[in-house]
């Protein structure tokens, strides 16, 4: 390309030349270096004279401006930066970084391209919808509880704090962001906890009263006396009983990955969650040497994942020789010995130290249950309501908070 360019460019119909790449790097997604590709824009640069634009996961506003003040580019393009943040560019220039909403190449975008309802962003719902999710200002003031500080339940507070109302927010955990927290502990996903900064910003922002390490009961919600309820108390992992596992051999994959759960050397990952949880939890342990087997119940492995995020985790899970082995589930445990059952073969896996489950959630709604009479004032949002992804928890967040 360095030689073809200057030949197009000589033809003086070209205002500018921008610079991407094509296969599986094409929209790039989490887990790739930030600006990994600016070095094709600045081969380019060397040749021609007219501006040349680069791209390829540069979010950063302080990492555009770098690129631009080193003269590797005279354009950054960062096109799911600002759907992420459509203000993005305001925010820079009034000096507010701590406010922009950040990009973490979830690729929600992407993988919507055919939706019937469009494109939008996995952490700003509102793009594409602007209208239909349009901030207004509360008509009436309210008290507002949030009970939960995951995505849901952040996203809750936010709104309604913009809105207007008056917004306090308990989380049992000592931290903020829920299963982010977990997620963020695999080294390719350690951009999840980027929106739980976000979110710690914009709640400081907006004076919500934030309670963390402290479980809600009844007489919590009878003592705060608030006009509405959002119960975001998220997703428990789902379990299993496996016959002849001894004690400790079984663990949950999210007590291994927030480290209170140890593995053997030797490990089977049961990954029934369609999706990048039992993935993650997989490369994890390969990262730490071990040896990993994945039993996945599904035809596919990762049959919910994004294309291009599959592509780049499969790729890696090779590298570091994770074996996947599909249509299998788990029968029994005989010392160290795992049989499983492939359709309607039998096999077995010897020498297994641990296995790991990574089953998924299922809904944590006991305290949505004992509300009683306070039922009429509480709202479920997020895996409280309804198990799924990211995307959901926070959707479910913005609806409520606009709708209260």
């Amino acid at each position: 390309m360095k030689r073809i360019t200057p030949q197009l460019v000589a033809s003086g119909k070209l205002d500018y030349v921008s610079v991407s790449l094509g296969g599986g790097n094409v929209i790039a997604p989490m887990g790739t270096p930030h600006g990994a590709y600016v070095y094709l824009a600045e081969g380019i640069k060397e040749v021609v004279k007219v501006p040349v634009f680069c791209i390829g996961r540069i979010v950063d506003p302080i990492m555009a401006e770098e690129i631009l003040i080193r003269k590797r580019a005279d354009m950054v393009g960062m096109t799911r930066a600002n759907m992420a943040d459509p203000e993005l560019a305001q925010k820079t220039k009034e000096g507010r970084l701590g406010e922009i909403r950040p990009c973490i190449g979830l690729m929600t975008c992407w993988s919507r391209t055919a939706h019937p309802e469009g494109i939008t962003c996995g952490l700003n719902p509102s793009v594409g919808h602007e209208e239909k999710f349009r901030m207004t200002p509360a008509g009436k003031k309210k008290r507002i509880l949030v009970i939960g500080g995951g995505a849901a339940g952040m996203e809750a507070a936010r709104v309604a704090a913009e809105r207007g109302h008056s917004v306090t927010l308990y989380e049992r955990q000592a931290y903020l962001g829920g299963q982010l927290v977990i997620a963020a502990k695999t080294i390719n996903r350690v951009e999840m906890n980027k929106p739980i900064h976000y979110y710690q910003s914009q709640l400081k922002r907006l004076g919500v009263q934030v309670h963390l390490g402290t479980a809600v009961t009844r007489e919590t919600i009878g003592r705060e006396s608030p006009d509405e309820i959002i119960v975001a108390s998220g997703g428990l992992p789902k379990g299993m009983s496996i016959p002849g596992a001894g004690s400790g051999q079984v663990v949950q994959g999210r007590d291994v990955l927030l480290g209170m759960a140890k593995t053997g050397n030797r490990v089977v990952v049961v990954a029934a969650d369609g999706g990048m949880e039992g993935l993650s939890t997989a490369e994890f342990l390969a990262d730490q040497g071990k040896t990993v087997e994945v039993l996945i119940p599904q035809y596919k492995a990762g049959q919910d994942l994004e294309k291009i995020t599959g592509f780049h985790l499969f790729y890696r899970l090779n590298q570091k020789k994770v074996i996947l082995t599909t249509r299998a589930r788990i029968e029994a445990v005989k010392g160290k010995t795992v049989i499983i059952a492939k359709g309607s073969d039998k096999g077995q896996i010897e020498n297994v130290d641990t296995i790991v489950l990574s089953l998924g959630s299922i809904s944590n709604d006991a305290l949505l249950r004992d509300l009683g009479s306070l039922k009429n004032k509480a709202h479920a949002v997020g895996q409280c309501r309804q198990v799924g992804g990211l995307f959901e928890s926070i959707s479910d967040g913005l609806k409520i908070g606009l709708e209260i």
